[in-house]
């Protein structure tokens, strides 16, 4: 099991990140939310723990698709989110098979994450389950 490399925020212009079953570890780096181009963002079955870093839904802007299931993830989800879930090209999203806490019914319902009416018409997908 290894850790993503901190080089990464170098990359200024690194839309597509897909460390999908990678067998990585630690936590998800926080510099990824620095990354204002990405659109695809992958980490789904590795060995993430600790919480999702709120910086990490800072420049979703542009996003289509973001997956942090079948990880070992912790803690409520970030009311930054919020970033996110207002898109209109938001199209996947996935936090399935983690170990975190909260009700994200009661989430929705206290505008810490906009109702689901509010999200792009466009979304495919989205499982917080």
């Amino acid at each position: 099991m290894g850790n993503i490399p901190n080089e990464y925020a170098d990359i200024q212009t690194l839309w597509k990140i897909n460390f999908s079953s990678n067998a990585l570890s630690g936590s998800v780096p926080e510099f990824i939310g620095d990354l204002p181009s990405i659109r695809l963002l992958d980490f789904s079955r590795n060995g993430f723990t600790g919480e999702i870093p709120s910086a990490l839904f800072k420049y979703c802007y542009k996003t289509k698709f973001v997956s942090l299931s079948h990880n070992i993830l912790l803690g409520s989800i970030p009311e930054s989110l919020a970033n996110c879930l207002n898109l209109e090209g938001l199209d996947y999203f996935s936090l399935r098979s983690n170990a975190l806490s909260g009700n994200v019914v009661e989430q929705l319902s206290t505008g810490k994450i906009p109702e689901i009416a509010t999200c792009s018409e466009e979304m495919e997908y989205f499982d917080a389950s």
